[in-house]
């Protein structure tokens, strides 16, 4: 007989960027301790053209009810690690740009945000997209933390993402400081708060596997009852109750500045120049002429700065255009169709606007 197979849950993975509006540079693996439960447990994990699926193998009992093959237990908590294979997939997103030593992005089901009929693995309940409030700390498993503090001696708790504590001590303090081992070796991976004396100082992701690799962001699935009713996958009974999750991630808006560079005709006067646009994203883009400048390489350059910012896609816009308006200078009357989009690759925060913008080297 065949076994037979429900989807558990999904997980979609959806990013504006791409025409798709998929996420589709990303590798899912599960973890270590994740292949394992899953094997226990009779599930499978499954990539799908949006993301990945958990799966639990079934049986019919007598009224032909489909029932788990094996029970699913509510300590049971899934992790999965979400790398990119796209290098600039934080240029284009809307993310920090600082990047951080050691930080990924944490997403799980006992957040309590449901947007637009979707199940938000995100925590901003402002937005509904990945944002700086779900980026973590990455530790390893174990670590010496260090503070300073008033005290002879000072109590060490660490809860995970459930409440339940893990760790608890009391350490005493040399000449105001405090060091002190955190081994969580012994238990899974996760999220963690460590606090002293009761106050929260450090909340981290703490995974020695994760600290070996290039990841992106980690994904935990818990089966508990704390999680949010929404979000829950089984009942009362234990009984599943299948959900499909959502990651949203938004692309980054950047204002473009093209430079056209006098290479070639050095009699073209700027006052002739004008660059025009189609609309972008529905709305009208003018680019605004600034004065003429040196570049580094000693030639001549008209910079053009779009009126507002232009979000990144997959696909190029099509129709901007270089125009010089009449014949004089030598240069005669010229147009240039379709220029170049700004690259992911490079952009130019500006800390003073707190604007970032994407240079273009047009020569003509």
């Amino acid at each position: 007989m065949e076994l037979e197979y429900n989807t558990l849950f999904d997980v979609e993975i959806l990013h504006n960027y791409y025409d798709s509006g998929i996420a589709e540079d990303f590798t899912i693996t599960p973890s270590g301790t994740c292949r394992q439960d899953l094997l226990d447990h009779g599930l499978l994990f499954r990539t799908t053209p949006k993301g990945f699926a958990v799966l639990y193998g079934l049986t019919r009992n007598d009224n032909g009810s489909p029932q788990p093959l094996r029970p699913l237990e509510k300590a049971l908590q899934l992790s999965f690690a979400i790398a990119s294979a796209n290098p600039y997939l934080t240029n284009f997103s809307n993310l920090p740009l600082d990047g951080g030593n050691n930080q990924v992005y944490h997403l799980h089901n006992l957040n309590d945000n449901p947007q637009g009929g979707k199940f938000l693995l995100t925590s901003e309940k402002t937005s509904d997209h990945l944002t700086q409030h779900d980026r973590i700390e990455l530790k390893p498993q174990s670590f010496q933390y260090t503070s300073k503090v008033n005290t002879s001696q000072a109590e060490i708790e660490v809860v995970n993402d459930t409440g339940k504590t893990v760790l608890k001590k009391v350490v005493e303090t040399t000449e105001g400081i405090l060091s002190c081992p955190v081994n969580l070796r012994d238990g899974p991976p996760g999220k963690f708060i460590l606090k002293v004396e009761g106050t929260r100082e450090l909340e981290f992701y703490a995974s020695n596997e994760l600290m070996s690799k290039s990841i992106f962001a980690v994904i935990d699935v818990f089966f508990t009852d704390n999680a949010p009713d929404a979000y829950r996958l089984i009942d009362d009974d234990n009984k599943p109750l299948p959900k499909t999750y959502t990651l949203r991630i938004d692309r980054r808006e950047t204002y473009w500045r093209y430079y056209v560079v006098m290479k070639y005709r050095t009699d073209t006067s700027s006052g002739d120049l004008s660059i025009t646009s189609p609309d972008i994203s529905g709305s009208p883009v003018v680019f605004e002429k600034q004065s003429r400048q040196q570049i580094s390489d000693g030639t001549k350059a008209v910079p053009f700065v779009s009126n507002r910012p232009i979000p990144f896609r997959q696909s190029p816009v099509k129709g901007v255009q270089l125009k010089k308006a009449n014949g004089s200078g030598g240069s005669g009357i010229f147009e240039i169709d379709n220029l170049p989009n700004p690259s992911v690759a490079a952009l130019k925060p500006d800390g003073s606007t707190n604007k970032v913008y994407s240079e273009i080297f047009v020569y003509i």
